[in-house]
């Protein structure tokens, strides 16, 4: 529910001691330090400490950005009264739908003006589009919560990616004060921090859909724990400097969906020259995977194989293609497997 504050709660007397007292003695009273942008102090994921929210970490279905912004009230044209806020932004994007969402949430500064509200609403760029507005109060000397969402839909196109860099506005309106003239100037519009990218990519498990994520979270696989043979390969691999290590930007894995490229890498990795004579009830495992970038075929990556039991190798198939789409990893995407 929006808490809108009505002109009857504060005493006229109030606005005429600032038009009597100017600005200079009244932020005297009333210290405040705010940006003139909702990019000021812009943040990927810790938690704002002015707004009462819990920040989720970050991933990639969620995200969490925290801003400064203002609206200064001009009186008769000379005096100006800064009324500064926080924003927390919280993203949620789903891997298997077009539309995501912005919780927003606002807390004043505890310096206030009476009567004024403010409306944030936000705007994506084509082909995606936004709705709603967050409406509340701005009109206390204590300090104020309050917050909705804002809601988006990208119709990207099949076999197509977009990334969506939401730029949020304010507005700001007031009732009128007989006999003097009250102008309310909003923050500057402000682009988010956090990305959202959106596609319609046909590489996915089940039917075909589009789906957003939050593409700056790199996913880390750890269902291949589950299978000893195969983790046991991964680990060896990976402590001897191969890649997929989680954290390790420059040793992540980079998925592949070239099928030429991925039967050319298994082939290559699992070949009798290198392996020796199949085994009954066995199969060849090769890391890095066959569907990454590093698999078996490219020179001057540390790589390797194994055998492992027949049932192992074939449940991982699954898993990877699992995993991919849970978390909307399209070709180049970067992700980490731990074992």
């Amino acid at each position: 529910m929006h808490t809108r504050a009505t002109w009857l709660a504060f005493p006229i007397g109030l606005v005429l001691a600032l038009l009597t007292t100017g600005p200079k003695a009244w932020a005297a009273s009333h210290p405040l330090t705010v940006g003139a942008d909702h990019r000021t102090t812009s943040t990927a994921s810790p938690v704002n400490p002015a707004v009462d929210v819990d920040c989720p970490q970050l991933s990639r279905s969620t995200a969490c950005e925290s801003h400064i912004g203002s609206v200064t009230v001009t009186i008769d044209g000379n005096n100006s009264v800064p009324v500064g806020y926080a924003i927390t932004i919280i993203w949620h994007t789903n891997a298997r739908s077009p539309r995501f969402t912005a919780d927003v949430h606002v807390k004043t500064a505890g310096v206030g003006f009476p009567g004024l509200i403010n409306t944030i609403t936000a705007d994506c760029q084509k082909p995606c589009s936004s709705s709603g507005s967050v409406t509340g109060p701005l009109s206390s000397y204590q300090p104020q919560q309050w917050g909705g969402t804002l809601s988006f839909d990208d119709a990207v196109a099949t076999d197509q990616q977009h990334v969506n860099q939401v730029t949020f506005k304010a507005s700001a309106m007031m009732p009128p004060l007989p006999g003097h003239t009250l102008v309310a100037h909003p923050s500057k519009p402000g682009v988010a921090s956090t990305t959202v990218r959106c596609d319609d990519m046909r590489v996915f498990k089940g039917p075909p859909t589009a789906g957003c994520v939050i593409p700056t979270y790199t996913p880390t696989m750890t269902t291949m724990a589950g299978l000893p043979a195969i983790a046991a390969n991964i680990r060896g691999i990976q402590m001897r400097g191969g890649m997929g290590v989680p954290g390790d930007t420059a040793r992540a894995l980079h998925r592949l969906t070239d099928q030429r490229q991925r039967d050319r890498n298994r082939d290559v990795a699992c070949d009798e020259k290198v392996t020796g004579p199949k085994r009954v009830g066995m199969s060849c495992d090769e890391y890095p995977f066959a569907s990454t970038r590093e698999g078996g075929f490219q020179s001057g990556m540390t790589n390797g194989w194994a055998w492992v039991p027949a049932k192992e190798q074939n449940a991982q198939g699954g898993l990877l293609i699992t995993f991919y789409t849970e978390n909307r990893v399209i070709d180049g995407d970067a992700f980490y497997v731990q074992v």
